[in-house]
């Protein structure tokens, strides 16, 4: 198969999240994101941000999340996605982890982020 030069401007991902529960348990659930994806020139300059402190990881989210899906209420009502949906989700632990590190992945690669987290 012949490689066609056509670079995707966004790629979605699922987001698996563990909620919390009472007695030390979790609850697993899922979402998808779809985050813009980086030229490797617009990776540097994002790194060099994160680095310099420039930038925090809830700016990086802002600036490159474009759509979430599977997100409900409690009634199960689908949420649309929002700028307020996304600083919801922001606030909340142990969904702003994996939503962070989703998009280090797509935009670094999964084995660059494992190498990070085990040296942190």
């Amino acid at each position: 198969m012949s490689f066609i030069l056509a670079p995707k401007d966004t790629i979605k991902i699922v987001i698996k999240v563990s909620i919390p529960e009472d007695n030390n348990r979790t609850k697993k659930a899922d979402f998808s994101a779809e985050f813009k994806k980086l030229s490797v020139t617009d990776t540097k300059e994002l790194l060099a941000e994160l680095e310099s402190g420039e930038l925090t990881d809830g700016d990086v989210i802002r600036d490159h999340l474009v759509d979430l899906k599977g997100v409900r209420t409690p009634e199960g009502q689908d949420i649309e996605f929002s700028d307020d949906l996304r600083e919801q989700l922001m606030d909340i632990d142990y969904a702003r982890k994996p939503l962070v590190e989703a998009f280090m992945s797509i935009t670094l690669g999964k084995d660059i982020v494992e190498g990070l987290r085990r040296k942190n």
